[in-house]
Parts: structure tokens; C-alpha cells; sequence
């Protein structure tokens, strides 16, 4: 199998959710934030900054400015309102700033589009805040009416757009493919810069604009009713949509995001129920609760950002390790191809992934022979290149001691099952040539070779036994010999050339390979191997190499 593409630590399956939830502790706290308010009132604590009605003065206090220019008056309450503003588009600023880099790390999408609702509601949180104290190059009419009215709008830009940006997740439950990233840079700066412009417009109008009454400190339930509209919306995000966002794209940001909803439900019921007058006790105690709002998937982004870096730098620490592993394996392998009176030998190895399991190798024995040796380890992680290693050593120690092909593979077959325990075999084919009377033995552990005749015929050389490694009474076998004759090829290749598959899914297969390698047989051993391999990239077009693959080719010359 090739090895698995690697997945951010920060993302999981739908069905390991609890690798992507926020720790129960801080869930606990934010429910506990939301309540804490009515607790504290309980006991006495207001949160009011509602001003009182000024002492009568015996002398008025010397102007602060020219005379003529009368220096708008601030309150105590407007001031805490911009700083609780401004602290929440703060938030929501640094937000955005965190999902675009966690998304130029993870390629998730998910988190630039979502935080683009907090930076536009929190846009427009900061301008009215400004307006309301003066700060702005317009003025306010009715600020009474002002700022509770873009509260709502403020509240209503909020959960449209969450809705709005995860709605499609739900939906489709796949990640869009990323664009590039200089495309995707450029649009997420002119996204701000429109939002911001949007924002401010939205302010703008609202401030010049005859806006309908949205205070009604009479009534007995619903002093604010606009409010009503996103609390209904909220309700309906954080039981319907959010929950299966959340498990089409777990993340600790997307369940940040639905518990949030708890503080923007409370943000609204002390808003909606609670509030009579600007800057009073529910009025506070609801911009407390929108601050709680933005920070909670802030919190969240930053789990996610922190365990998506964690997981970059796991994947550059194994990718080093990886590519070491892969040139130690090149080292095993042959550096050259031997030189045989007689004989044209080539090589070839192609790993599927970094490190892999195939290796070929010629190997001289103990009465003169040349072994051939094509072999495929099941697996192309460390452990298979491992395993291949320990092959590679194995053989080449009892081919010095032993020249009985079948007593030498019986031996290396004991020893890997002592090593695998059922959880790799290698399968092989191993040919000792003798160099001057072009002698074949074989054995086929599993692999097959051709002989591809002078006369343009195949001899099938066939595998004679199961894999090596896994069946303790299934001894590998020998096959009786066969002759390489002036003019023949003698060819042994692993799968994962001939299963090599095009992208329109059809494979390479055996009768393509011998058709290119019999068109060139007149051709030395190098270009033949030149001509298969063009070939196969042709066929392939681009298609990623699912398996290693190993060809070697030997050419008896005269």
C-alpha cells in the first residue's frame, strides 16, 4: 500500500470528535460567564453606568476649549462602552489575523470565511462605538436610539454571515480545493478592506437615517424587540446548523463556534429582556457577553493554530527522517551494474514513496555464480525498507557460505519468520546464472521473470512457491534450470510496474511490457531499460506511482 498522505493533527475523522472539542473546563467556564451576571445581581452587584442627574452648580467650570466651541460631553457610560467595544473588534481582528495564517498552513478554508463575520459585525461594533462618543466626522441625532439599533444590525450581520459561511460545509461535508496562494492573499486583503468600507457606510447611514424606535422601556417582557430577530437566528444556528458543521468539519475551531452561541444567546436576552436605557445594568452586562462571544472561537483558532504548527513541524521532523531512511536504502542498492563476460545487466528501482520496499541486487555466491535478485517487501514504510534491509543482509551472508539455491532460500525463509510475525513477507525471485554456460536456476517465491528468446518467443518463468516470511511449511521450492542462449533477455520486474495504472484507471500490465522490451532486444541492457521506463511515463501521464517498482534486465551478449 503507499503511504498515507498526511492529515493535520488539527483536523480528525466525524467519527473521533473528541480529538477537536474544547476541554471541558473551559466549556464549563464559558457556560458559567454566561450565568455569572444574574448570580452577581443577586447579590447586589449592578453593572450599571447609567450617569446621574447633575448637582446643581453655584458657578460654571472654565471652558476647556475656545470660546464659542462647545466640547461634546462623554459619559462615564459611553467611555466603558468603547472600551468594551473596542475590546471585542480587537478580538475579532486578531481572529482573522490567526485564520488566514492557520489557513496558509492547513489550506483549511473554513476559518478565513467563518472569521470574516467577526471582523464585519466587530467593523461595525467599533464605528458606532465611535459615533456614540463623537469620534467620528458625523454626528448622531438620537443616540438613544442609535445604539441600540446598530446593536441589532450589528448582531443580525453576525449570525446571517456564520450561517452563510458554514451552510455550504454542511452541505457538501469536503473541503473546496485551495486556490493559489497569492490569489487567495490578495482576496483576503480586499475582503477587509471592503468589509471595513461596508462597515463604516452601514454606520453612516444608520447615524443619518430616521431609524424606527428600537427601546420600549414599558413593556413588560421585550424592551428590545429588534433583538428578538438574532436571537431567533442564534437559537436556530446552535441547534440546527453549527452541530453538523461541526461534525462535517471537526476542528476545535468549528466546535469553538458552536459554543459560542451560548454567549451570543445570553448577549441577546439580556439585550432583548433586560435592557431599558443605554449603558444600564443588562446594556453592560450584554456587551460583556458579546466579548465572551468573539473570544471563545478566538480561543479555539488558537487550540486549532498551535496544534496545525505542532503537526507542520511533526511532518518537516519526518520528512528529514524519511528522506536519511531513503538514502541509507539507496545506498544498499546496487551503485553499478556488475561487469560479466558475456553479459549486458541493468537496473532499475522507482519507490512510490519516499522509502520502499522493493530492492534488486546481484549477489556473488560461494561456486561463482551470479544470484539475480528482484524482491518486493509487503508495505513501502520505514518498516518494509527495514525488513528489505535485513533481506538484503541475510542473503548476501548465506550466499558466501552456501551454493545450494534451495538450501540458501530455505535458511533466509526461517529467518523471516522469525522476524515478521505475520505482519510483513517479501516476495522474490532470485536467478543463479552461471556466466559461462549460461545456466539458469530459479525460484519464484511468489514473482514470476520472462525470458524473451532471440527468436522473438517468451519463455514464462513461474513463481514455484508462496512468499517468503509467511508459512513455516511451505519451504521455498526450485524450479529446474533453463538456458540463456546468445541474443536472449532474461527480465524480472515486480508488480507494481505491470499494476502501474493510467489515469483513465487502465493498467500497464505484462503484454505492454514485454511488447516494448521485444521491440528493443537488439538493443543494449541500458536501453532497453531507457525504452520501458519512457514508456511507462508516457502511459502514466502524470499519475501518481501507487507501488514501487523494480525491473531488472539481463542481455547474454556471446
Amino acid at each position: 500500500m503507499p503511504q498515507a498522505e498526511f492529515d493535520s493533527i488539527a483536523s480528525a475523522r466525524p467519527d473521533d470528535l473528541s480529538r477537536t472539542m474544547l476541554p471541558k473546563n473551559l466549556v464549563a467556564v464559558v457556560i458559567g460567564l454566561a450565568f455569572l451576571p444574574i448570580i452577581l445581581n443577586g447579590f447586589g452587584i449592578r453593572f450599571s453606568a447609567v450617569s446621574a442627574p447633575a448637582a446643581v452648580q453655584e458657578a460654571p467650570e472654565p471652558p476647556l476649549v475656545a470660546e464659542g466651541v462647545v466640547p461634546p460631553k462623554v459619559s462615564p457610560g459611553a467611555i466603558i462602552h468603547v472600551l468594551l467595544e473596542w475590546t471585542g473588534f480587537m478580538i475579532a481582528l486578531a481572529t482573522v489575523v490567526f485564520a488566514v495564517t492557520h489557513y496558509f498552513i492547513t489550506h483549511d478554508v473554513t476559518t478565513p470565511t467563518i472569521s470574516t463575520a467577526f471582523f464585519f459585525s466587530g467593523m461595525i461594533d467599533a464605528f458606532q462605538s465611535l459615533a456614540g462618543v463623537h469620534l467620528l466626522p458625523f454626528a448622531v441625532e438620537d443616540i438613544n436610539n442609535f445604539l441600540p439599533f446598530t446593536w441589532f444590525v450589528s448582531r443580525l450581520v453576525n449570525v446571517c454571515f456564520l450561517i452563510a459561511g458554514t451552510l455550504p460545509f454542511v452541505w457538501h461535508r469536503v473541503r473546496p480545493a485551495a486556490r493559489r496562494r497569492e490569489r487567495d492573499l490578495r482576496f483576503l486583503i480586499l475582503a477587509g478592506v471592503l468589509f471595513a468600507v461596508m462597515a463604516y457606510v452601514i454606520v453612516y447611514l444608520c447615524a443619518w437615517s430616521n431609524l424606527p424606535q428600537s427601546v420600549y422601556p414599558n413593556w413588560r417582557v421585550v424592551h428590545r424587540p429588534w433583538d428578538l430577530i438574532p436571537l431567533f437566528l442564534y437559537l436556530f444556528a446552535g441547534s440546527v446548523v453549527f452541530p453538523r458543521f461541526y461534525r462535517a468539519q471537526p476542528s476545535l475551531f468549528s466546535h469553538a463556534l458552536f459554543v459560542s452561541v451560548v454567549p451570543n444567546i445570553a448577549a441577546e436576552v439580556y439585550a432583548a429582556f433586560g435592557s431599558v436605557a443605554l449603558y444600564d445594568n443588562n446594556f453592560n452586562i450584554a456587551s460583556f457577553e458579546r466579548i465572551i462571544a468573539y473570544l471563545v472561537p478566538f480561543l479555539g483558532l488558537l487550540l486549532d493554530y498551535r496544534r496545525a504548527y505542532d503537526a507542520d513541524v511533526a511532518l518537516q521532523v519526518t520528512n528529514e527522517k524519511l528522506r536519511v531512511a531513503r538514502d541509507v536504502q539507496q545506498g544498499l542498492l546496487p551503485q553499478s551494474s556488475p561487469e560479466v563476460a558475456g553479459y549486458d545487466i541493468a537496473g532499475h528501482y522507482l519507490p512510490a514513496d519516499m522509502v520502499g520496499g522493493d530492492y534488486y541486487d546481484y549477489v556473488r555466491m560461494a561456486d561463482g555464480r551470479w544470484g539475480i535478485v528482484v524482491a518486493d517487501v509487503s508495505g513501502h514504510e520505514i518498516g518494509a525498507s527495514l525488513l528489505m534491509a535485513k533481506t538484503r543482509a541475510y542473503l548476501r551472508a548465506l550466499a558466501q557460505s552456501d551454493d545450494n539455491l534451495q538450501t540458501l532460500l530455505g535458511r533466509l525463509h526461517d529467518f523471516l519468520i522469525e522476524d515478521t510475525h505475520d505482519k510483513w513477507f517479501v516476495t522474490m525471485f532470485f536467478a543463479a546464472l552461471d556466466p559461462p554456460t549460461g545456466t539458469l536456476e530459479y525460484a519464484g517465491a511468489a514473482q514470476q521473470a520472462h525470458i524473451l528468446r532471440c527468436d522473438g518467443s517468451v519463455t514464462v518463468l513461474k513463481s514455484t512457491s508462496t512468499p517468503l516470511g509467511v508459512f513455516a511449511d511451505h519451504p521455498p521450492r526450485c524450479a529446474p534450470c533453463v538456458d540463456l542462449r546468445v541474443g536472449d533477455v532474461f527480465v524480472a520486474v515486480t508488480d507494481g510496474l505491470v499494476e502501474a495504472k493510467s489515469p483513465a484507471g487502465e493498467q500497464f500490465g505484462q503484454d505492454r511490457m514485454l511488447s516494448v522490451l521485444l521491440e528493443h532486444r537488439e538493443r543494449s541492457a541500458a536501453d532497453m531499460m531507457s525504452a520501458l521506463n519512457q514508456s511507462f511515463r508516457s502511459f502514466c501521464a502524470g499519475a501518481p506511482v501507487i507501488d514501487d517498482l523494480t525491473v531488472v534486465i539481463v542481455r547474454r551478449t556471446g
